[in-house]
């Protein structure tokens, strides 16, 4: 019982934490604020195609994680202070949406969200899988603060401390979809890539359920001195 509650909690944590599309939303759709330079939380926001009365597929993260945001991730490192993903489905107006979610300047944003609108599977997955792609935050600094991005129902200590956190974890997660991606050779098209990531989706979910509990809990629980919990319901 204590180990599943401890799973509940953590999936929680974690961000568990076909119609025509509409225009993408433009760089510049918007004029630059004077903060523009400053660090701020910027968002780039990839709704995919679901029906809400059917279980979401979440195969397609993995892919638009290694092979859309990754490198450039990658690319512009040394310009991101924090940097997560977050992947959610509900029944409501965001649906099924993957978000990339950084603690950078508002010039790194721009560049990240231009090269994937640029990446040349883009195209087809708007044709097919995404609904609209959109960012927020990249044209006016409006979350320049470190803890703007946490639940502010966290004390203010744990919303400031958390982004690194979740950075880490989000590091974690990628890391491991490269480990698998690494199995065999890249793959040249988007229809080769699919099956490709459906397997590897499913790997992450056996690994998560073999190797969470002792990998992932019991060192964050030995961190805080193996201490029990407070389970809110």
């Amino acid at each position: 019982m204590r180990l599943s509650i401890l799973l509940l909690t953590c999936l929680l944590a974690l961000g568990g934490c076909a119609t025509r599309q509409p225009p993408v939303p433009g760089l510049h759709d918007a004029p630059a604020s004077a903060g523009d330079e400053q660090l701020g939380w910027r968002r780039i926001l990839i709704q995919q195609r679901w029906d809400p009365q059917t279980t979401p597929d979440w195969n397609l993260e993995p892919l638009l994680a290694a092979e859309l945001l990754g490198p450039s991730i990658d690319r512009h490192r040394p310009g991101l202070r924090y940097w997560r993903f977050h992947r959610r489905a509900a029944n409501d107006s965001a649906g099924h949406q993957f978000s990339l979610l950084l603690y950078t300047d508002g010039n790194t944003a721009r560049q990240l969200y231009q090269e994937l609108l640029d990446h040349p599977w883009t195209a087809e997955l708007l044709a097919t899988d995404i609904q609209r792609i959109r960012h927020r935050g990249i044209n006016q600094n409006s979350e320049p603060a470190v803890e703007d991005r946490s639940d502010p129902s966290w004390s203010p200590e744990m919303q400031r401390a958390w982004p690194a956190y979740i950075t880490g974890v989000s590091e974690l997660w990628l890391g491991l979809i490269r480990e698998y991606r690494s199995q065999a050779p890249a793959p040249q098209s988007l229809a080769e890539a699919r099956p490709r990531y459906a397997r590897i989706n499913r790997q992450l979910t056996e690994l998560w359920q073999a190797e969470g509990q002792h990998a992932l809990l019991h060192h964050l629980n030995a961190l805080f001195g193996y201490q029990p919990l407070l389970i809110r319901y």
